[in-house]
């Protein structure tokens, strides 16, 4: 099938995508090389600014399903497909992460009309993602957001005003929604921007919810779009390399932002926060970047998969380093410490109590014992941090009474 890759109203670069897979084939004219997606073009060189078949299709991959994603290949069985890209092509590649989508060749589409910050879409692929409705799917509406939603947990977005993204968790003790709304509050008392999540329950499964945070006018760039198009330097570190991508490309001073994720993801051990997991958002209409993009999907952290002995013993980082213990070290600079307001108290007080209310696990003072295991370690952490920062952690309550208010649980029909 033939497009026009657009960005709003901006046609881009036509393009024809495989039938069999919903690939990309091969591209044709480009009508706009600045609005070129980041990252699809050689960043450096004496190719600068060229548009790579490579670096297109592997942007384009990116805005699919991944296979890893629970329950899909039962859903792409349901609606008779073979693979997650070809869902791209049933809505337009449109996404509420970003501004871009494929317009059909010999058709006069307008943003405004199929966008779906502003526009109704179908429940169905949601639906059946969620393993619900399996047996009807293939009579369905397959215009979505869904068909553009990345990560391996189980999503789907919902029609709310601004929308609300739903997340599942995993494994017998579903922990991944606590993790969020515990991580959220902790980003929340160092003063680091981190999108707040609160719990869900639907038919005795616990979900995560929280707003979209990018705008009809806004788009997340993730990390890895920065990098792509660059050569790697032999003597760089991946650390080193992002700082000097986003440089290059305009994005401003980042090490303060980057270094603050590092100190929340040592606090909370996170597994997963690979270069899709967090990025920078730009302006979609005057191309100009906003800086570093709020924290978000930190529910792979707290020893969400390990055994209660296990809590503080395993320490898996992936972003820059292989350990969280090691990774630390690239923060240099900490004195931004000195203003958070997150104490001892919050931790130690609180935390147990969020666990406390995940009533799959069924015996009350497993619960207990979980979130006071989290608690220790996070103290332990904190204090670890705050030593190397030259500080003393705050013992006392903190002056803003919101901070660890205990989350609302919405039951969702």
């Amino acid at each position: 099938m033939k497009w026009t890759l657009m960005h709003k109203d901006v046609p881009v670069v036509d393009m024809s995508t495989r039938d069999h897979d919903g690939r990309i084939s091969n591209f044709g004219t480009i009508h706009n090389h600045e609005h070129l997606p980041i990252g699809t073009s050689v960043s450096e060189g004496k190719n600068k600014g060229k548009l790579k078949m490579e670096l297109l299709d592997d942007w384009w991959i990116s805005r699919a399903i991944p296979h890893s994603r629970d329950g899909l290949k039962a859903a792409l069985d349901a609606i008779g497909l073979r693979d997650a890209t070809q869902l791209l092509t049933l809505s337009n590649a449109l996404s509420l992460s970003d501004q871009y989508w494929i317009r059909p060749y010999d058709k006069d589409l307008k943003w405004e009309d199929v966008n779906f910050f502003d526009n109704d879409f179908s429940l169905d692929v949601g639906k059946t993602l969620f393993g619900q409705g399996l047996g009807d799917i293939a009579r369905g509406d397959l215009c979505s957001p869904d068909n553009s939603s990345i990560g391996w947990l189980m999503k789907r977005w919902l029609r709310d005003q601004p929308r609300i993204l739903q997340k599942g968790g995993s494994g017998a003790y579903e922990l991944e929604p606590f993790n969020e709304v515990v991580a959220s509050k902790i980003a929340k008392g160092l003063g680091i921007p981190c999108v707040p999540y609160e719990i869900a329950l639907e038919e005795d499964k616990y979900y995560s919810l929280c707003e979209n945070f990018i705008t009809k006018d806004t788009e997340l760039v993730p990390a890895w779009d920065i990098l792509k198009g660059f050569a790697i330097g032999r003597e760089e570190t991946v650390y080193e390399q992002l700082l000097r991508c986003s440089g290059e490309r305009g994005i401003g001073h980042v090490r303060d932002d980057i270094d603050k994720m590092i100190v929340l993801d040592y606090l909370i051990a996170n597994e997963d926060r690979h270069f899709y997991n967090f990025g920078f958002i730009r302006d979609a209409n005057a191309l100009e970047w906003r800086g570093f993009a709020p924290l978000y999907d930190n529910g792979t952290s707290l020893w969400y998969s390990k055994q209660i002995e296990d809590i503080g013993i395993q320490d898996k980082a992936k972003t820059f380093r292989k350990t969280h213990e090691r990774q630390i070290n690239l923060a240099k600079d900490l004195s931004w410490l000195s203003s958070i307001t997150l104490s001892m108290d919050d931790i130690t007080d609180k935390i147990p109590a969020i666990y406390a209310m995940n009533t799959t696990v069924k015996n009350l003072s497993v619960r207990e014992e979980w979130g006071h295991r989290i608690a220790m370690e996070i103290a332990k952490r904190y204090d670890t941090v705050m030593a190397r920062s030259g500080l003393t952690v705050p013992v006392s309550k903190s002056g803003d009474a919101s901070l660890f208010e205990m989350p609302t649980v919405t039951v969702l029909k």
